[in-house]
């Protein structure tokens, strides 16, 4: 006579086999992933954001000060913004006795130092009986700020420096505005543009249509604000005020 299994036998027996049956299942899942990892190829890192940028200035020492300035990090394109935003002025006081060669002078500084001459006004001032009217002239040049430590040894050359007066201004919160403003004026534009040519009924169309051109104007008149306002940190200006001497 065959014995008889109780049924709770079969129940631990089956018990042990589901957990067997898990564990391998586990270890299989585990061994598959690892490999799985093995093959993927790795995944690219992301990009660096502006703030995780090193912006190591890149220094223009000029007698007086230095002129210094971050590398600039391309946001969008055609625009690179600087972190810090600086103009600089030289005004510098000459006196010379040949002052018929002044001209000449600053001509070939502003050649020399891939310059540009903004403006220029010569003088006579009335001197008292008998003597020569004294002569002077200002004359304001831009160069690039690279140029700067060249260009102001030419300047000083054109005769004797008999006062010397840089100065700094820092715009980059002035730009900062000025962005903002603009992209306003680019958003509004593209706004109005794009319910003008949308397919649903514009209850005043040309007054969207005025509306439209004055943000257009708006944001062509800030565009070129920024690019004045970004050439002005580029360079270093010299303001020159030379004035005949013995006379």
């Amino acid at each position: 006579m065959s014995a008889r299994v109780s049924p709770r036998f079969w129940a631990i027996v089956a018990g042990v086999v589901v957990a067997i049956s898990a564990v391998i299942f586990e270890t299989s899942r585990d061994v598959s992933l690892s490999a799985a990892s093995m093959r993927r190829p790795p995944r690219p890192s992301a990009p660096a954001t502006q703030a995780d940028q090193e912006l190591a200035p890149l220094p223009i020492t000029l007698d007086g000060f230095s002129v210094s300035g971050p590398r600039p990090v391309t946001v969008a394109p055609g625009r690179p913004v600087p972190i810090e935003l600086m103009t600089r002025t030289v005004a510098l006081t000459i006196e010379t006795d040949r002052f018929h060669d002044v001209r000449d002078g600053i001509d070939r500084l502003v050649a020399d130092h891939r310059g540009s001459l903004v403006g220029i006004v010569a003088s006579s001032v009335g001197a008292a009986a008998g003597a020569q009217p004294r002569r002077s002239l200002t004359a304001t040049v831009t160069v690039p700020a690279a140029e700067g430590g060249a260009a102001l040894a030419a300047a000083r050359a054109l005769g004797v420096v008999s006062q010397e007066t840089p100065s700094a201004e820092d715009v980059t919160e002035s730009d900062r505005l000025l962005r903002m403003r603009l992209d306003t004026a680019r958003s509004e534009d593209r706004r109005l543009a794009a319910l003008l040519q949308s397919t649903t009924p514009v209850a005043d169309e040309q007054g969207v249509r005025r509306a439209e051109q004055r943000a257009l104007a708006e944001a062509t008149r800030l565009t070129q604000e920024e690019a004045a306002l970004l050439t002005r940190a580029s360079v270093l200006t010299i303001v020159l005020k030379i004035e005949a001497s013995g006379s």
